[in-house]
């Protein structure tokens, strides 16, 4: 367990620290986002896929992106996560989505 001491110590550390976040870096970089995000619905579009979800860092289409831009690896690439037989979609952040029985990636 902690010491006195130890407790003391953190408790001094922890009061130094503001708690507060850094608002202009948080909206640079979902307003970034949203610009990548953008241009992964024009390709998904122009592949005459439908978009149902999108958010951030997600897409939810009706069938597979080219393979060049899948790559669990590699930053700025998708990762495919599963395929779903069915799908509700009630409100942003507030969805069903029934997964297939075999999770093949494409």
């Amino acid at each position: 367990m902690y010491k006195d001491q130890d407790l003391k110590r953190l408790r001094k550390y922890l009061k130094g620290l503001t708690g507060q976040t850094n608002v202009p870096i948080a909206a640079a970089v979902t307003s970034y986002s949203r610009m990548v995000i953008n241009g992964f619905k024009l390709l998904t579009l122009s592949l005459d896929l439908d978009i149902y979800y999108s958010d951030t860092d997600s897409l939810v289409v009706n069938g597979p992106l080219p393979p060049e831009h899948l790559d669990s690896t590699q930053l700025g690439k998708f990762k495919f996560k599963h395929i779903f037989k069915e799908g509700i979609f009630v409100a942003p952040k507030i969805n069903y989505l029934a997964p297939c029985s075999s999770q093949h990636s494409p």
